[in-house]
């Protein structure tokens, strides 16, 4: 399907565009609840997230991801994360038994899922990992604390990374299902942030609560693996959230310098900003073309991903920056959208690893 076209439909079922919305959602750090409802269960999106573990669907989904970004960023935050932080743990490693109980109900967006395993001194170092499960009758005991959980607040289920602590200071890791309404489980209010104000991040806290066992990840204690994988997952989308965000930018940026102006000679005709613009468009498609030939792959390598994580939230970043510089007044101004994409690029050197996370996975290989 044409994503274009599908987010037209969108558009013309409610009555409104994304862009209000965005501007709508960023002004009062809403959660689109009607649109993203709108979204998740529509069959086109179902049919995709169904098979979001498959290669050639992530490259669908992630245009669909890309599309949006140029428009709403927030709102592909929200639908990336469920895709990947919702749909993709059960899918992939799930138990015959996981899935039948939850696979159906997060593909169909009757659910929404959630990772929690960054925490606030460690980040997304899984070697630094201090929330436990201790072994007990029937299950575990989980203790710990999670910071920075995207879709946090509406997230009926999380995946919780946690380590093994028994007598033998073992080192096993694994990743844990846990229903939101279980006892001992608290949600804390959502934080306020720069950008991406449409999506909630929160903390999460646990206090001996029970999990079954029925709750570890795929029945195994693998969850340096399980973690990887579903992080470089998320990433691929993030890297098409920072391309869209960079295109819109730049797109923005054309069209202001290209007004003809009272004044005489056009912005674009200058040859400082001509070099500005052709250094962000030569980065860009380089980018593009570099994301293009990692995603057909038929196994995706862990460090290409890193280094368009790296590069793409780098330059989505420096466009956004450097745009509103060249716009003078008018980039500064909200209702031009740019200061929000600006604010919304910042995220994606941060969520789904940080640059500097990024960095170390690039330079295992030198060590």
């Amino acid at each position: 399907m044409n994503t274009q076209v599908w987010i037209q439909e969108i558009e013309s079922r409610l009555g409104t565009t994304l862009l209000e919305s965005a501007r709508q959602t960023d002004a009062d750090d809403s959660f689109p609840f009607i649109l993203v409802d709108e979204i998740i269960h529509d069959p086109y999106f179902v049919d995709l997230v169904s098979q979001i573990d498959r290669n050639h669907t992530l490259k669908e989904f992630n245009q669909l991801i890309k599309q949006i970004s140029e428009v709403f960023p927030a709102l592909a935050s929200i639908l990336l994360t469920q895709a990947a932080y919702g749909v993709y743990p059960i899918l992939r490693f799930g138990t015959d038994s996981q899935r039948d109980t939850y696979l159906a109900d997060l593909i169909q967006g009757k659910r929404l899922g959630a990772v929690a395993h960054s925490e606030e001194a460690g980040g997304s170092d899984i070697e630094q990992l201090t929330t436990t499960v201790v072994e007990t009758e029937g299950g575990w005991i989980l203790n710990g604390h999670k910071a920075y959980v995207s879709n946090g607040q509406e997230a009926h289920l999380f995946y919780v990374t946690a380590k093994k602590a028994d007598a033998n200071h073992s080192l096993q890791r694994g990743v844990f299902v846990v229903n939101r309404d279980l006892e001992g489980v608290t949600v804390h209010p959502a934080k306020k942030k720069v950008g991406i104000r449409a999506m909630s991040v929160t903390e999460l806290t646990f206090e001996n609560v029970f999990l079954s066992e029925e709750s570890l990840l795929g029945g195994v204690y693998q969850g340096e693996t399980q973690s990887k994988e579903i992080m470089d997952r998320i990433k691929l989308s993030i890297v098409a959230q920072a391309i869209g965000l960079t295109a819109s930018s730049i797109k923005k940026g054309i069209d202001y310098l290209s007004l003809d102006r009272k004044i005489g000679t056009r912005l674009i005709e200058m040859p400082d900003y001509q070099q500005i613009i052709a250094h962000l468009i030569s980065r860009y498609e380089a980018i593009q073309a570099l994301y293009d030939n990692t995603v057909s792959q038929r196994t995706i390598d862990r460090d290409a991903i890193a280094m368009l994580k790296l590069l793409t939230s780098e330059l989505a970043t420096q466009s956004t920056e450097q745009i509103i510089h060249m716009s003078g007044g008018f980039g500064f101004m909200r209702q031009n959208d740019l200061e929000r994409l600006a604010r919304d690029a910042r995220a994606t050197a941060i969520y789904g690893g940080s640059m500097a996370t990024q960095s170390k996975i690039i330079a295992k290989k030198w060590l």
